[in-house]
């Protein structure tokens, strides 16, 4: 966190992983819950996952911290993300593959820098008390936002015998609306806020 510039007109520095940065008043932060969502999985986490994950952080803190309404057309932003991992390298050789796939999602014109310095995949605790997660009998993982396509998906799974776990992020109120979206069915849902 300390080296994460100051934040000025064309910077909006975000910390992945953590609060800590929100005492300096400048910084954004994204994904502080998700730590411990990953250790009451109770499996180990390879670095490329998390360095996946610290992507998927980056873009939804550009896509949520940056207005559309400021770009010169209205629509288009420029985006230049500057993202530490904890193995740079092998995602250096996606980089233009993944700056043309976000491109296509999301209209905008991406450029996406990764250094050294990321976040490591956490530590399960050894505590007897820590919770984790219940995966008995889940078989799959699917992506769940509580709209109309993801719900469909989620019954479409559960309709032909699968138990997915549904891996989630939600804004503040959002977590209410997706249990409720599903709560008929008895799945786990994980969700970061």
């Amino acid at each position: 966190m300390s080296t994460t510039p100051q934040a000025n007109e064309s910077l909006i520095p975000v910390q992945l992983y953590g609060i800590d940065g929100k005492s300096r008043g400048d910084i954004s932060v994204i994904g502080n819950p998700i730590t411990e969502k990953i250790q009451r999985l109770g499996v180990e986490v390879n670095s490329k996952a998390i360095d996946f994950l610290s992507i998927a952080l980056a873009v939804t803190a550009a896509d949520t911290f940056v207005l559309r309404s400021e770009s010169p057309d209205g629509w288009t932003r420029q985006l230049s993300l500057k993202i530490p991992l904890c193995e740079p390298d092998c995602w250096i050789a996606l980089q233009s593959q993944l700056e043309k796939a976000l491109h296509f999602l999301s209209g905008d014109m991406w450029n996406l820098e990764f250094t050294e310095g990321g976040f490591a995949p956490p530590l399960i605790p050894q505590d007897k008390r820590f919770k984790l997660t219940q995966l008995d009998n889940l078989n799959c993982v699917s992506l769940f936002s509580g709209g109309l396509d993801s719900t469909i998906g989620a019954i479409d799974l559960l309709d032909n015998g699968y138990k997915p776990l549904l891996i989630s992020h939600a804004y503040k109120g959002d977590s209410a609306f997706q249990k409720k979206s599903i709560k008929f069915y008895q799945v786990n849902i994980l969700v970061s806020k």
